[in-house]
């Protein structure tokens, strides 16, 4: 967040404003960063880790992950999750309540359909 302001301070001192719309993207971006590591540290707790788009398993059965079609599924999945631990269920609650907020600006289907860049490496590259 210090970067963000740093950077959102150093344009107001050259252009003499600062670019709300800017700083709204760029902290909704990194927001999105955190909730994605954080729902990735969750998925993983169980020791697994990323195997590529394609996982296959004991019975000869390979599965390829295509893409999420839309937050709604997300949430689904997260819910269908049966944490053990209180800290395990706090974390899920956290994140479905984090979803189910943002889903209207995280609906990255559509606005490819739209023809609209989606990703962050932009913001990113700095």
């Amino acid at each position: 967040m210090d970067q963000i302001v740093n950077l959102a301070f150093k344009d107001k001192d050259r252009v003499g404003h600062i670019d709300m719309e800017s700083l709204e993207m760029s902290i909704r971006t990194s927001m999105h960063g955190i909730g994605s590591m954080v729902l990735s540290k969750f998925i993983n707790r169980d020791g697994g880790d990323y195997r590529g788009r394609t996982i296959s398993c004991d019975k000869g059965h390979t599965y390829e992950f295509v893409e999420y079609r839309d937050v709604e599924d997300v949430i689904r999945a997260v819910q269908r999750l049966r944490p053990q631990s209180g800290y395990d269920k706090e974390v899920c609650a956290r994140e479905v309540g984090y979803f189910e907020k943002n889903k209207e600006r995280m609906r990255y289907a559509e606005f490819r359909r739209r023809g609209l860049f989606v990703g962050s490496g932009v913001m990113e590259a700095g």
